[in-house]
Parts: structure tokens; C-alpha cells; sequence
């Protein structure tokens, strides 16, 4: 059965293969919009993971736990240098 569609005379089996298209190119934009949203969060994670390092060693002085004190001192100096590098700075 043809059909007119944007002034042309079409057949069913055309009208498929557009919306099929369509939906590829739906999802194909969909995917290339989410990359600048998955760099956004996961530069603002590495800039907050120094904080939360911190946060966890004085966790562990409190407790009075020296090995892992230290531990989470050396990834927080790791999770800094990264955040800075990342940012741009280094």
C-alpha cells in the first residue's frame, strides 16, 4: 500500500526503514550528549576525592589508627596531584 510522505509516494516498507533511522540517529546523539556530562561528573569526583581522603585519615588519627592514617594521607597527596592535573593546572 504507497502512501504520500513529504510529497513523495511512498510504501509501507520505506516508512519503516525512516523510523528505524531515526531512532539510530536518536540514540547516536543521545550517546555523544552524555560524554560531556560524564566528563563533568567525573571531574568534579576526582576534585572532591582529596577531601574525602582527608576526611577519612583524621577518621583514622582519631581512632588513633597510624598505618591506615598514613595510607589515606599518601591517596589523599595522589588524589590531590591528580585533581590538579585534571583541572588543568599541571
Amino acid at each position: 500500500m504507497a502512501r504520500k510522505f513529504l510529497g513523495y509516494l511512498t510504501h509501507d516498507k520505506d516508512l519503516c526503514s525512516i523510523k528505524v533511522m531515526n531512532k539510530l540517529a536518536l540514540q547516536l546523539f543521545l550517546v555523544l550528549a552524555f560524554i560531556p556530562i560524564a566528563i563533568l561528573i567525573s571531574s568534579i569526583i576526582i576534585t572532591l576525592a582529596p577531601l574525602y581522603c582527608w576526611g577519612l585519615a583524621i577518621n583514622a588519627y582519631r581512632f588513633g589508627n597510624n598505618k591506615e592514617l598514613y595510607f589515606w594521607l599518601a591517596m589523599g597527596v595522589v588524589a590531590f596531584f591528580l585533581a590538579l592535573f585534571v583541572l588543568g593546572v599541571l
